[in-house]
């Protein structure tokens, strides 16, 4: 199985990167990627571990950070639609769509 970032997704990593790295500097911005990572490979051999959410996706929320994934699994392809944070503007990506 393979996973793909929806452009957003990617958009709202590096946004949270950038936050963590002006508030706390590199090593928290670096170590919010490598807990990214892990929970993408934690996908990849069980993609339905997170919670059945909103319009056929699911979300899987990070051990270390306030962020999900909000995702769906189709064609044997994890595909992330966002990075969500927690608490702050639920919702936000729900007008994405998968353009593949």
């Amino acid at each position: 199985m393979k996973y793909f970032l929806h452009p957003d997704a990617e958009q709202d990593i590096a946004d949270a990167a950038l936050y963590y790295q002006q508030q706390a500097g590199s090593p928290l911005s670096q170590a919010l990627f490598v807990e990214f990572e892990r929970s993408v490979e934690r996908l990849l051999q069980h993609p339905k571990i997170g919670v059945k959410w909103r319009r056929g996706t699911r979300r899987f929320v990070m051990a270390h950070f306030p962020y999900a994934q909000v995702y769906l699994v189709a064609n044997d392809e994890l595909r992330i639609l966002a990075f969500a944070h927690q608490s702050r503007r639920p919702s936000y990506w729900r007008g994405r769509e998968w353009a593949k």
